[in-house]
């Protein structure tokens, strides 16, 4: 069956997601933004006609949910249509990238929209990143359930090879079941993964579609209500094509396949029914209905984003089915990604507050450039001088803690530091209401920049998987037939350790891009503050999360196996980015205000690029590529340490992120 992909499969794949991804961002930018805490009627109230379209809402959704989600049900018994044919693969790569832009592109800012609302109080909602916060432990714990019922799939069937062996009097009977039973187990693996894609997907789906359909149906504005309606048949419409492949994939009995298929169509249509039968006592702009849907869209943020990005999206492109044409898959990935720059006048003022002293923040800057420079080199350097050390050898149990922890602290930077400012450098008041403050453009360039760091790791691949074919043939030319099936052997397992080493130096070179600039914006920002009530508690999150967030990528480079000259220089660029941009900010703090409109889009875009970067690298990479790995499935004791540890990197960035917003 493979011989059905032609070469140009992975690319066009690409395109056909991105393509989804681009268009489920539309809708994005076609619904108003919300009005104040009096009602979000604006000026076209009138409850007749919001009535009539919200009936109407309800079949229209009902039938393209059931459309989309059952295409790929019924279709299966065509041959073009069959789950490892071209076209079924192509369709799901799209309905992934809708999935992706869901997340990101509509329930992420809904609920940053919810939870950072005027209605609320200023405090706790809008001194710490609730939104991010929340999506990121969604995605943790979805990893977990990926991850441990992975684990207990992998422990039943060692026990049936066991038992089947026993029974097997002969070597050569013996071979033949091994062989049988690890085909076979194969088999029972990857089903069990679609088994698990396939409900946490609709889960995630279910959460957020129920939300959105009780906004509508409370809704008594029509002017909102109309192209919100025609976004969601369309919404639905490709999400349930996604679904329903994974579904499809899963080869659920009729009966499962009914079930999910009932809860994924009529979940919106409930949602809208649910709203019209509380309108009116039903307020979406109340405290508790905002603090309720943010919560539940960022958890449902989470869990879409660690599906689309690591069990839809890297799963297919980073399999070997889709790796083959590197030139069409560049050429792909080039169409997506070339945009149109906007640019931005406008001016606004430099909010000093009640803290401006530049002699004592020039001072702290100071203290901070080495502070800095020092946990920072600390950090990078520890796995690296450290390695001799039989306790924290890369295949010990220690390193794998404290490489969780560090996964943990990357991932946290990514959910709670780097994306929060974002929003804020992209929302701010600063910049004109058209066109920032009426699209997400935060999650937009977020999702682009996941997806571009996509593409580097599949092209990447292909590359490796060239080459490594091309020296295998050129071994196999020069032996005979006795010495061809030794020389296969061997270089099949040189060629799985190749890959393995290539997988980490990828890790740890697109890793430090994301940190790098990232580190060089935050600098920036502490070198050109005059405010030293800002700066003091900046410089010690800033100690603490450059000494944790470089052990992560130390221990990235230790395994990634690079010769000392490599190491010392990816050591050397970590360590002195952050430095590099305090001192550049205090050079330019005469000149550079960081709430220029200028100042603010750069800031903004390259913190969402950033942003991106880590939470695919933090998920894909390194959380699910551990937690799905053979060392932790074969020892459940050490995997529930690595999420203790995992949870405590979090919390610790989520602390200093809470610490940082309280200085504001």
């Amino acid at each position: 069956m493979a011989s059905r992909f032609t070469s140009a499969s992975a690319a066009e794949l690409l395109l056909v997601a991105i393509a989804g991804l681009l268009l489920s961002a539309i809708p994005a930018a076609a619904v108003a933004p919300t009005g104040p805490c009096t009602g979000r009627s604006g000026g076209c109230h009138d409850p007749d006609a919001a009535l009539r379209l919200k009936v109407i809402a309800i079949f229209a959704i009902l039938v393209a949910s059931m459309i989309g989600v059952c295409l790929p049900l019924v279709t299966r018994s065509l041959p073009m249509l069959h789950p490892d044919g071209k076209i079924f693969t192509v369709v799901k790569a799209f309905s992934s990238g809708v999935i992706l832009a869901t997340g990101y592109m509509h329930v992420l800012p809904d609920s940053f929209d919810d939870l950072t609302s005027p209605c609320l109080p200023e405090t706790p909602w809008h001194k710490f990143p609730f939104t991010t916060f929340v999506a990121m432990l969604s995605a943790v714990f979805t990893l977990m359930v990926d991850s441990f019922a992975t684990s207990v799939h992998g422990k039943v069937a060692p026990a049936d090879r066991a038992a089947d062996l026993v029974v097997v009097v002969g070597d050569a009977e013996s071979g033949e079941v091994v062989a049988a039973r690890a085909d076979k187990d194969g088999k029972d693996r990857k089903l069990l993964r679609h088994r698990v894609v396939a409900q946490v997907l609709e889960l995630g789906i279910v959460v957020h579609s129920v939300i959105i359909g009780l906004s509508l149906g409370a809704s008594e504005n029509p002017c909102t209500i109309r192209p919100l309606v025609a976004a969601l048949c369309f919404h639905q419409l490709f999400e349930g094509m996604g679904l329903g492949g994974c579904i499809l994939q899963a080869e659920y009995k009729l009966k499962t396949k009914a079930v999910m298929v009932f809860f994924f169509s009529f979940t919106t249509p409930f949602g809208v029914a649910l709203g019209i039968g509380l309108s009116n006592v039903y307020s979406g702009n109340s405290p508790t209905a905002l603090i309720v849907q943010g919560l539940l869209n960022a958890c449902s943020a989470g869990l879409l984003n660690y599906m689309a990005l690591v069990d839809l999206l890297a799963a297919d492109f980073l399999g070997p089915k889709l790796q083959s044409n590197m030139k069409l898959q560049f050429q792909a990935y080039v169409a997506v990604l070339l945009e149109a720059a906007d640019e931005t006048a406008g001016v606004c003022e430099r909010k000093a507050g009640e803290c401006h002293d530049t002699l004592a923040a020039l001072r702290l800057k100071i203290i901070a450039i080495f502070a800095i420079l020092v946990a920072s080199m600390v950090g990078v350097c520890l796995p690296l001088v450290t390695r001799s050390a039989p306790v924290l050898s890369p295949d010990g149990n220690v390193f794998a803690i404290v490489k969780a922890f560090s996964s943990g602290v990357i991932l946290a930077t990514g959910f709670m530091h780097v994306l929060p400012d974002s929003f804020n450098n992209l929302t701010s008041q600063c910049l004109p209401e058209a066109p920032w403050r009426n699209f997400p453009f935060t999650t937009f360039v977020a999702m682009l920049s996941a997806v571009f760091t996509l593409m580097v790791d599949s092209f990447a691949t292909t590359l490796h998987g060239k080459v490594a074919a091309t020296n295998m043939a050129c071994e196999m030319a020069v032996v005979g037939d006795a010495e061809a099936g030794a020389v296969t052997a061997a270089g099949t397992d040189k060629d799985r350790k190749d890959q393995k080493l290539l997988r980490h130096r990828i890790v740890a070179q697109v890793l430090e891009l994301g940190i790098v600039v990232h580190s060089v914006v935050i600098g920036l920002s502490l070198g050109a503050s005059d405010n030293p009530c800002t700066i003091r508690p900046l410089v010690a999150a800033l100690c603490f999360h450059q000494l944790f967030e470089g052990m992560g990528l130390g221990g990235c480079i230790l395994q990634a196996d690079y010769k000392l000259k490599a190491k010392a220089i990816m050591a050397f660029f970590f360590s002195v980015t952050t430095p590099l941009g305090v001192a550049l900010g205090i050079g330019l703090s005469n000149v550079y205000s960081d709430t220029s409109p200028t100042a603010l889009i750069v800031q903004g875009l390259l913190n969402a690029c950033s942003a991106g970067l880590l939470n695919y690298m933090a998920l894909v990479d390194l959380l699910a590529a551990d937690f799905l790995g053979p060392k932790l499935q074969g020892n459940l004791k050490l995997q529930f340490e690595a999420y203790m540890a995992v949870f405590l990197g979090c919390g610790g960035m989520s602390f200093m992120a809470k610490k940082k917003e309280d200085k504001k």
